[in-house]
């Protein structure tokens, strides 16, 4: 019995100290499952502002020699969210794979595939709740927050209900 307890306080630490660098990173964290995945669902939000701006994208033309046929010759880049939270979450995902953890940033410029809609996600998490046209609210930030999530086997506890 004493070697579970000690064994459920060291978990508790490490979660403590993971959610404690993610809040250091991130204003907003929160923690989420699903229901066909066994890891916890790491939530990030970050504020938009104008100093922050990460919505700000650039278009980067294609070289000739990578044009396909019926493809775009361009695409866009967010630069935003490369300059400002992209580097956020690889020194997360590197803190939890240096305790030990699997981890791994889901989707790509913040935005993953429709099994995991990133607001659903933060609502479940405790993070806002999901206004008019999607938009989810968050009660110090309102609508301004991006997300992005982590994958990872590290025992996180669920945030919100």
């Amino acid at each position: 019995m004493d070697q579970n307890r000690i064994l459920n306080s060291d978990s508790e630490v490490l979660a403590e100290s993971i959610l404690q660098y993610a809040g250091d990173l991130f204003p907003v964290v929160g923690v989420t499952f699903l229901s066909n995945r066994k890891n916890s669902i790491l939530i990030c939000g970050l504020e938009q502002t104008q100093e922050t701006d990460l919505d700000d994208f650039s278009i980067e033309f294609l070289p000739r020699e990578r044009h396909r046929p019926g493809k775009p010759t361009f695409r866009y880049m967010l630069d935003g969210f490369f300059r400002l939270m992209q580097p956020r979450l690889e020194k997360l995902s590197q803190y939890i794979e240096n305790l030990g953890f699997a981890s791994e940033i889901l989707g790509t410029y913040g935005y993953t595939d429709a099994s995991m809609p990133l607001k659903q996600l933060a609502v479940s998490a405790g993070l806002g709740r999901q206004g008019k046209h999607t938009v989810l609210l968050h009660p110090e930030y309102g609508p301004w927050l991006r997300f992005a999530a982590l994958e990872t086997s590290a025992p996180l506890p669920q945030t919100g209900s």
